[in-house]
This record gives C-alpha cells, structure tokens and sequence, in this order.
C-alpha cells in the first residue's frame, strides 16, 4: 500500500516537469508555462513587440538616453533585423534593455518570456538570441495555425 503514494509523487513530478517546456506538443497544443492552448481552435493569432536601448549617455536633465528600436510592431525577419542592427550599431553604448513581445491567438494574449526567464544576459549576444527566440516561437505557432484558418 506504500509504494501508490510513491508512484503517484512520481507520476505528479514528472508530469508537472514536462508541462513548463514553453513548447508545442506533438498533439497541437502549445504550452506556455502556466496553461496551455489548443492551437486547432485558434482562428487568429497576431503579435506585438517593443525593444528599447537604454543607453549610458545621459540627457541634459541627467536621465539615461532611450532608444526605441522597435515600437509595437509585429514580429517578423524585417522588425528582428531592425533590432539585431540597432544592438550592433550601439555595442559599448547601452546599459540595459526594456522591451515586451506579446502573441494574441482570439481573445488570449501570451506575454513572451525576457531575458532571465530565458536564462540569458543582457549583452549584445543575449539580445539577439532573445528576439531570435521570439520570432521563433511565433513563426512555429503561426505555422502550425495557419493550416487550420477558415
């Protein structure tokens, strides 16, 4: 009789460690983290992000100069390549990132996740992998959706 409580522990760990994968399923749904959603009811999916450069330089009132690189815009290859040039442009010159990228699928907006929840830095190098990640994610969920539009 010891050994259900045990099995069911295991079961419950696994099946709550497979669940955080921010990842599609081989079935159609997507799992964000904190739920997940089934891609096959999804009729519209649409995106947003921003991207802004904090920079080292400071105005005349003494408060840190902003770069928006991009400003709610839709995740594409042009949007990305626009912040991928604008963190080479400005190598050396910024001190820290502010930026969002939400993905609405009808009437639920996921918000993507930012550089700590990826496990990366806030460098040049972790920029660039975060909105690489972030147009990868929506790439594969439009992908997977797009067969099912009315």
């Amino acid at each position: 009789m010891k050994r259900i409580p045990i099995y069911i522990a295991l079961l419950a760990c696994i099946t709550l460690s497979s669940g955080c994968g921010r990842r599609m399923t081989q079935k159609g749904w997507y799992d964000y983290g904190n739920g997940i959603v089934n891609l096959s009811n999804v009729n519209n999916i649409q995106s947003k992000m921003s991207f802004t450069l904090v920079m080292i330089q400071t105005d005349n009132y003494g408060d840190n100069i902003e770069i928006d690189l991009v400003d709610e815009v839709a995740i594409t290859k042009e949007n990305i390549a626009i912040i991928k040039k604008g963190i080479k442009n400005n190598s050396g010159k910024w001190e820290s990132v502010t930026g969002s990228c939400v993905i609405s699928f009808d009437m639920f907006s996921l918000q993507l996740p930012f550089f700590d929840e990826y496990g990366l830095d806030c460098d040049d190098k972790g920029c660039i992998k975060l909105t690489e990640a972030w147009l990868e994610t929506y790439s594969d969920l439009v992908d997977y959706i797009d067969p099912y539009r009315p």
